[in-house]
């Protein structure tokens, strides 16, 4: 018995079980994870067509960016929402690299499958974080709350869905959102995956437009509010999406400053 109980410690510690078990990720999770890469490269073809077939004939959605700097990222993030989003409301405060130019490069390229809205917003923001509300106060017009609103008021379709710039949606997933657009939801919660370190909590991504919502300041950022009774809430548990806004801050630690003003730097 000592033995048999060995010999199921050590494959469960082998290096094969720890691969297929990573593997089995929930993230990544497919029905064609054994297979050949040329066989896999046709599935994701297919599970594309078919998220996108799906998209035209469910409820419409419009995936809202916030974005500044973004050139890095954008373009990609963009690409992985389409499977989801018939429009993408894209929100510029104020780029000062190759955003503008590589998202209207995007908009004529896909002008066929998405519909792109590109608007500017100028007025500066006051950056999330410690001794948000103190600026705030001082200069309302600095708000996160109401650039929000702001972006949010631009969509056209029966959902919204905020995105950010370094975010990449996972296709898995967005057919899972899929499915419960089927089910008329109000409001759907999930979560990414960040790039280092922190837990992203899960939050309120997806939800009826015409539903009575607004972004309100709190200490630190903005807070989405629902205000109608009976809403039906749904949680995807799995996911969603991996976020790499941190990954620029090696930009900024290899060139002598730090992460954070390579993230939020204005030139």
């Amino acid at each position: 018995m000592i033995y048999i109980l060995k010999r199921v410690l050590d494959e469960l510690c082998s290096f094969t079980f720890v691969h297929h078990f990573l593997a089995f990720g929930y993230f990544s999770f497919n029905n064609h994870r054994n297979v050949g890469r040329d066989a896999h490269d046709s599935n994701v073809d297919d599970s594309f067509r078919r998220a996108l077939t799906a998209r035209n004939n469910l409820p419409s959605v419009t995936a809202v960016y916030r974005i500044k700097n973004a050139d890095e990222f954008i373009a990609l993030s963009l690409q992985s929402i389409i499977p989801l989003a018939s429009e993408i409301v894209v929100v510029d405060n104020g780029s000062v690299d190759e955003t503008e130019a590589i998202v209207k490069k995007i908009q004529s390229n896909y002008i066929d499958v998405v519909n792109i809205k590109y608007f500017k917003y100028k007025q500066k923001i006051a950056r999330a974080g410690n001794g948000y509300a103190d600026e705030v106060k001082a200069y309302p017009e600095r708000s996160i709350a109401d650039f929000y609103n702001f972006c949010f008021s631009k969509a056209t379709s029966e959902y919204v869905v905020k995105v950010d710039a370094h975010c990449f949606y996972n296709l898995n997933r967005i057919l899972d959102v899929q499915s419960y657009l089927r089910k008329n939801i109000d409001v759907l919660y999930f979560r990414g995956i960040e790039y280092l370190g922190k837990r992203l909590s899960v939050e309120p991504y997806l939800f009826k437009r015409k539903m009575n919502f607004k972004y309100v300041d709190d200490d630190n950022y903005e807070v989405l509010k629902f205000y109608d009774k009976n809403i039906v809430k749904t949680f995807l548990m799995s996911p969603t999406f991996i976020h790499l806004k941190r990954l620029v801050y090696t930009k900024g630690l290899v060139n002598g400053v730090t992460g954070l003003e390579a993230v939020y730097r204005d030139k």
